[in-house]
């Protein structure tokens, strides 16, 4: 029996991270119907309340939480779980970028003790870069090329890997979220709704809300939709804060600019599927919207959102600093002229993307046998 350990932004209430996570465990279970998973986790009870596997404290990233986390029983459980495990894996999402610049250092600590215990490692799904600083871009290249082979979301990112240096094999392969594209019977006819999610972001500029609190008044009083925010993350860098800033300028009630609160990434699959479309900044709300074939708008924040995108030959995003009234309703009249078009070109990028995930299964067993 194979086990493996699963290490990524898992437990801080960010839907995208958990979808990847499902996927990722969905791939295993494919591959090795009766591996033993364990997850490092922020919050290893509610890991295990909704992945149904075992989970365990991520390691600490800094001096004086180790010393705290030293004299704790957990810290044992963690290393038991890392020392015994046949693999590793590190991912997947958007963890490697200087555009945190706490990311880089805190993923490269995790990987600190799964090389110290000489375990076997791999990168799977993620999203590398921008990467700028040199000592970032040497942690990152320790980081894979310690990996016997990897996986990354889109072309660029393989292409910030090689540029920085890696010289182990990167495969661009799917994100793990695709996997939900199985899960077919959540799908609904759809209603007069459109889904918006909008995340905090610290390159946004002064005017972005009151644009898109303009552009969902005239979705609501002129085209006549209910629009549902959806809240991605809950944690640090809350999205309902914005949902707030949104409905001050707008002006609009409660039943027809709604805050959902969604318990987990299926209830927004859900929400998703049954919307005419969707505007979304969340890179996971755009995924969500491929696998349910629903045209969107993203909101290119980072590198990642339009790099998957354009990986899969899909121009439908506005860079951040693009986004105004104007614009979103130019992008909003393309998309319902072109509606039964768009949606039968997101059918076949939903297939390719999902099997394109399950490719992954060839490179886990080269990887451990």
């Amino acid at each position: 029996m194979k086990k493996i350990v699963i290490c990524g932004n898992y437990g801080i209430n960010n839907l995208g991270d958990e979808a990847i996570l499902d996927g990722l465990i969905r791939l295993i279970k494919s591959t090795y119907r009766n591996a033993h998973i364990i997850v490092l986790s922020s919050d290893p009870i509610n890991t295990i309340k909704q992945h149904k596997v075992e989970s365990v404290y991520m390691f600490p990233a800094g001096i004086r939480s180790l010393f705290s986390f030293l004299f704790k029983a957990r810290f044992w459980a963690t290393m038991d779980a890392v020392a015994t495990a046949d693999l590793v894996i590190l991912g997947g999402g958007g963890l490697l970028t200087d555009e945190n610049k706490h990311a880089i250092w805190i993923w490269y600590s995790q990987f600190f003790w799964f090389k110290l215990f000489g375990r076997r490692f791999v990168c799977l799904a993620q999203s590398v870069g921008p990467i700028k600083k040199n000592f970032s871009k040497f942690l990152v290249r320790n980081i894979y090329n310690y990996s016997k082979i990897s996986s990354v979301r889109d072309q660029k990112s393989k292409e910030v890997l090689i540029d920085i240096g890696v010289k182990t094999p990167v495969e661009v392969l799917s994100d793990p979220a695709f996997a939900l594209a199985y899960d077919g019977s959540s799908f609904h006819k759809p209603d007069k709704s459109i889904v918006l999610s909008i995340r905090p972001w610290k390159k946004e500029n002064s005017e972005f809300i009151l644009e898109i609190a303009k552009f969902v008044e005239f979705l609501v009083k002129e085209e006549g939709y209910i629009v549902n925010f959806i809240p991605f993350q809950k944690a640090i860098a809350d999205d309902s804060s914005q949902y707030r800033k949104i409905k001050d300028k707008s002006g609009l009630n409660d039943e027809t600019f709604k805050l959902i609160d969604v318990n987990d990434f299926r209830q927004a699959l859900d929400y998703i599927s049954r919307a005419d479309m969707i505007f979304g900044m969340r890179l996971h709300s755009v995924i969500f919207s491929i696998i349910a074939r629903k045209p969107f708008l993203a909101i290119s924040y980072s590198p990642k959102v339009k790099n998957l995108l354009l990986n899969s030959n899909l121009k439908c995003f506005l860079d951040l600093n693009n986004v105004n009234l104007k614009n979103l309703k130019s992008e909003y009249a393309e998309i319902k002229a072109n509606h039964k078009n768009i949606t039968m070109k997101l059918e076949q990028i939903k297939l390719n993307q999902t099997y394109g995930f399950f490719n992954h299964e060839a490179l886990l067993k080269e990887v451990l046998e």
